[in-house]
């Protein structure tokens, strides 16, 4: 048979000015609290004491008081084309609590055909692109290792002319940003590791 849920909203039987929104029982103050609307302005979906304009999941010692939307633990998701759920980004909170002292740690990444891919992640006051436990103020991980594909490029405003950085070395940007089409043969910059020991550093097109 079909069934039905109770939704009241009352003041919890006190004086203190908050409201709550409750399922499941009409006695006041029981059933499940869904959200609590505090006598400051403050509204909690999740929590008895929200400590923010808004604030989704529970928070332990105090949250800073300009905070104007506070979520704890779970991902933020942002779906793309038709609203679609299996594609969007994502930002994704979390900690280490391996250093000492443990590290804070924010994700930004995209979501494709259901999978997750982090991108890029502040580990406590350092930066990963690629790489989500960097042990640098900056790590970059090249997704492979083909000549063409650089780990870090530094471009004119048509991705044509530059300085990349490669697996091998250091490189005046010759080619298109996806390495398909050779728009010099004449190597502007090349400083090229040759093997162990070994450095090129020249500043025309060879091997």
């Amino acid at each position: 048979s079909p069934k039905h849920v109770e939704v009241q909203v009352d003041d919890n039987g006190t004086t203190d000015g908050n409201f709550d929104v409750r399922a499941g029982s009409t006695t006041i103050g029981g059933g499940t609290l869904l959200m609590r609307v505090k006598g400051d302005g403050n509204v909690g979906i999740g929590t008895t004491a929200p400590g923010a304009t808004l604030q989704i999941g529970t928070h332990s010692n105090t949250i800073p008081s300009n905070t104007a939307l506070f979520v704890s633990i779970n991902p933020i998701r942002f779906s793309t084309t038709n609203n679609n759920a299996d594609y969007g980004s994502y930002l994704k909170p979390g900690y280490d609590a391996g250093p000492n002292p443990d590290v804070s740690v924010l994700t930004l990444g995209t979501r494709f055909s259901t999978t997750d891919t982090d991108v890029l992640t502040l580990y406590g006051n350092e930066v990963g692109i690629g790489e989500t436990t960097p042990n640098s103020p900056l790590v970059v991980i090249s997704p492979d290792n083909t000549d063409h594909n650089a780990i870090i490029g530094a471009y004119t405003n048509n991705l044509s002319v530059g300085v990349e950085l490669h697996h091998y070395g250091l490189r005046g940007a010759t080619t298109t940003a996806d390495g398909s089409t050779v728009l010099d043969t004449n190597q502007k910059l090349m400083l090229d590791a040759k093997g162990t020991g070994h450095l090129l550093l020249q500043t025309y097109g060879g091997t």
